[in-house]
């Protein structure tokens, strides 16, 4: 289940294995064996791949609106400059950026140029003003709508160049788009997997491995935390290997304690009716 997922996300943004295995930091043969399960991944290679992924995934009409929100945009906004001559940059890239060199006015974020935009040599300079800031706005909330911009278009070292790991295009170099829309996808894929180990399907243990650091980064409102190896520690039966394993379950209700029976995690009124058994246990004992 796990390896045609991933290769279903990975299809999905046309991007080959090799650029992917590359962005996660594995060999290319390694994705492939993932992908055909041949091998399940460890923990930290899972999720290596989903990072990838999240971080190379495009604004799409499902998650658009929940990424460009107006205080985004003012945030973005007081970031943006505006200039009419005297760029710096080269006529050659603008070119490449598919813009002429007849233009009245460039668009700036942070060190970046985002788009060269066009003005009547009859406005008003109010009007001009104008013109500009629906421009501006119109790039923010409406670029990602640019053909050049559909998942299909972003294929591969076009626009994920050897040596970098995220999308090199300016609309996705705008951090107020850029770091919610990894958090979107990280949470979307990370929750794709979550809900499906939580139907009836038949799991080998080690893709129950995967289910227990999931389980122990989703929050109570569905969310999943950043992950580090370092805060998991997931003890499936086969990594007893006959040792002893004290655990005091007085911490049943801590938060960081995610409980599973069979394989599927104990519901919160599961775990008040162990919370009441071990209340029941401490009265027995002090009763004696």
């Amino acid at each position: 289940m796990i390896g045609a997922k991933l290769k279903k996300y990975r299809l999905g943004l046309g991007v080959t294995g090799e650029t992917l295995a590359g962005l996660a930091g594995i060999k290319r043969s390694w994705l492939s064996q993932i992908e055909n399960e041949k091998k399940y991944p460890p923990v930290d290679t899972f999720m290596n791949i989903v990072e990838a992924i999240a971080r190379i995934s495009p604004l799409s009409e499902k998650n658009a609106s929940e990424i460009l929100t107006e205080e985004r945009y003012s945030d973005f906004r007081k970031l943006v400059t505006v200039e009419f001559e005297d760029y710096d940059i080269s006529d050659t890239e603008i070119k490449k950026m598919g813009y002429d060199l007849l233009s009245d006015y460039a668009v700036r974020y942070s060190g970046t140029y985002l788009f060269f935009g066009y003005l009547d040599d009859f406005y008003p300079s109010e009007i001009e003003a104008k013109k500009i800031e629906e421009d501006i706005r119109d790039y923010y909330f409406n670029g990602y709508k640019d053909p050049e911009y559909w998942v299909k278009s972003l294929v591969d070292k076009r626009f994920i160049p050897s040596g970098q790991s995220e999308i090199n295009v300016p609309l996705y170099k705008i951090e107020e788009i850029r770091v919610p829309l990894y958090e979107w996808w990280y949470n979307h894929i990370l929750k794709d997997f979550y809900d499906t180990f939580n139907t009836d399907i038949v799991v080998t243990s080690e893709e129950m491995t995967i289910f227990g650091a999931l389980m122990s980064l989703v929050s109570s409102d569905g969310t999943f935390t950043p992950y580090s190896s370092e805060d998991i520690t997931n003890i499936p039966k086969s990594l007893l290997n006959e040792k002893t394993v004290i655990f005091d379950i007085s911490y049943i209700k801590d938060k960081n304690l995610k409980l599973t029976l069979d394989g599927r995690p104990l519901s919160n009124s599961e775990i008040d009716m162990m919370d009441v058994s071990v209340s029941a246990i401490r009265y027995k004992r002090e009763r004696k």
